[in-house]
């Protein structure tokens, strides 16, 4: 309802352009992606990682069989992407889209690369 009374009031009004993403909310979706990928970083790797410090036969990914770290990390990074969605369809610069295009191939690159363990 909201969304259509702004986009008549910006048919109304030709010299002045609505932007249907506020600031505020803006900085809210950019605060979950900055808090998404400091996730991504905390919980890279294995909980078990310092066990090869004790001795190289231990191979900390035979230890490790649930897989959780990665499922977490999976959702955090749909979070993450679901968030920069929002903000990239409903900003009407160009600019704004392709800054939060770059914005989830970061994520995706730098989840793929912790997943994987190239860090």
């Amino acid at each position: 309802m909201v969304i259509l009374l702004l986009r008549n009031i910006g048919a109304l009004l030709p010299c002045c352009e609505v932007n249907l993403v506020p600031k505020v909310v803006k900085i809210a979706f950019f605060a979950v992606y900055l808090a998404g990928m400091f996730l991504l970083v905390i919980f890279r790797g294995s909980k078990y990682d310092w066990t090869s410090q004790m001795g190289p036969a231990m191979d900390a990914a035979s230890l490790e069989h649930s897989g959780n770290r990665q499922i977490f990390t999976l959702v955090v990074l749909a979070v993450i992407c679901a968030a920069q969605s929002v903000v990239a369809l409903k900003s009407p610069p160009l600019r704004q889209k392709l800054f939060s295009g770059l914005l989830i191939a970061l994520a995706c690159t730098l989840w793929w690369l912790l997943s994987f363990r190239f860090f």
